[in-house]
């Protein structure tokens, strides 16, 4: 990776109240960014000691416009409200920055809060630069006339038309990005991400809830039953969905107030022990069980932490046999047998027939099986647990990339690096190089 090239304004002004490590790691994303994107970049801070950062090929007219007295607000405004948005749904935000050019920003939050912004832009959707170049022209003319001489208006010729799947692209290593750096934590936008989809689907359901005739205490009450069936039969997509009406239910009888979302998973839990009890398990087992599901009901503090952690439950119960599971019974899943061989077989060239033979089941057995139980196939198993150790082995080892698809199990370095970047957004060398980059 090549060293970072952004350029940092108001350096004199700030002088030692600039954080030197998180100048340079914003620097490094925006470098990283335009080198393997062709799209620059700019740092928006939240707090005015903090530097603004401008990389290497940012849209000439924007930036311009950041630093012009008349227009700076404006644009740092409209970036810094598309990170906070993005960052409440772990994601990066696509905005129609106040004169009509089109931008992604992402927050920058390394310790969980918003400290800046990062935009990636300015570009046009596709057949719509005249328009908007026209849009532009007409809105800056409603400012003071004859201050805006220093704006580069001829740079709007310059800026490019970009379609969904380009900007999802780059969007998709930005993410990356701030995450290899150290500017962003992964674990707390898959949960943002996780919170925002459930309510998406939510909203859905509460909806469609709205219509039923009978009152939101019975739907709830009635969600139950085949929500415990479908996890009795491992069936986890059917159970999601039955989880999906259950907690519709709930923000409906709830009304939003913590303390009756807890007593409706209190609820739920005490079916899961009703079904213990009923398929003839031991009853110290299953109260220890109820016991310890009410205690991490008791530490929820939010509505959406209640949410995620009923899916969680619901989901470790499925993979585990059903409510009513006794694991000192050693029942083990086929999917799960599947899965302990494949961890220890993942550097060979196995196939779904290698596996079949080990644990003694057809291979259309082990198909079925995988998707009903995980929900996916025997080949993204296999890919996961590739990556995943090549990931490792990437950081906190300094073996050659031909070492290390051999060690993974690819058959090619070429055939190694094309999955990497289909699931990861980087290279095996990009990925390393990030992460090993030595911070300023």
């Amino acid at each position: 990776m090549s060293g970072a090239s952004g350029r940092i304004k108001g350096l004199s002004k700030h002088g030692a109240g600039i954080d030197k490590a998180l100048r340079g790691r914003v620097s490094l994303v925006l470098d990283e960014v335009f080198r393997h994107t062709g799209y620059g970049g700019i740092f928006h801070s939240f707090n005015e000691t903090l530097p603004h950062v401008t990389g290497r090929g940012f849209c000439r007219f924007c930036n311009a416009c950041s630093e012009h007295p008349q227009t700076m607000g404006f644009c740092r405004s409209a970036a810094r409200t598309g990170a906070v948005q993005g960052h409440a749904i772990g994601d990066v935000w696509f905005f129609r920055c106040w004169l009509g050019l089109d931008s992604l920003a992402i927050a920058v939050a390394p310790k969980g809060d918003i400290i800046g912004a990062i935009e990636v832009g300015g570009f046009f959707s596709p057949g719509g630069t005249e328009e908007a170049q026209q849009t532009i022209l007409s809105r800056l003319n409603t400012l003071t006339p004859g201050s805006l001489g220093r704006l580069p208006l001829d740079a709007l010729q310059g800026v490019r038309e970009l379609n969904f799947k380009q900007v999802r692209a780059a969007a998709d290593f930005l993410t990356q990005a701030t995450f290899a750096c150290g500017l962003n934590q992964p674990a707390q936008f898959q949960t943002k991400k996780r919170i925002h989809k459930q309510r998406e689907r939510l909203a859905r359901r509460t909806r469609e809830l709205h219509v039923w005739t009978r009152p939101a205490h019975e739907a709830l009450l009635e969600s139950l039953i085949p929500l415990v069936g479908a996890v009795n039969k491992g069936d986890r997509r059917q159970a999601s969905r039955e989880l999906d009406n259950f907690l519709g239910a709930v923000l409906l009888r709830s009304e939003g107030k913590l303390e009756r979302v807890k007593a409706a998973m209190a609820l739920l839990v005490s079916a899961f022990l009703r079904e213990d009890v009923d398929r003839g398990n031991v009853w110290k087992s299953a109260i220890r069980r109820f016991e310890e599901r009410l205690l991490d009901v008791e530490k929820i503090d939010a509505v959406e932490e209640a949410f995620l952690w009923a899916e969680d439950m619901v989901g470790r119960v499925c993979a585990h046999g059903g409510a009513g599971s006794d694991q000192a019974k050693g029942s083990e899943r086929l999917s799960d047998k599947v899965l302990r061989w494949m961890d220890k077989r993942y550097a060979d060239k196995v196939t779904l027939a290698d596996a079949a033979g080990a644990v003694a089941a057809s291979p259309s057995t082990i198909t079925h099986r995988l998707k009903v139980e995980t929900g996916k196939s025997f080949s993204e198993h296999l890919t996961a647990l590739r990556i995943s150790e090549a990931k490792r082995l990437l950081v906190y080892t300094d073996l050659s990339l031909r070492e290390i698809s051999i060690r993974c199990g690819f058959s090619e370095q070429s055939y190694f690096t094309k999955v990497f970047r289909r699931l990861v957004n980087l290279t095996p060398g990009e990925f390393r190089g990030m992460l090993n980059q030595e911070r300023p």
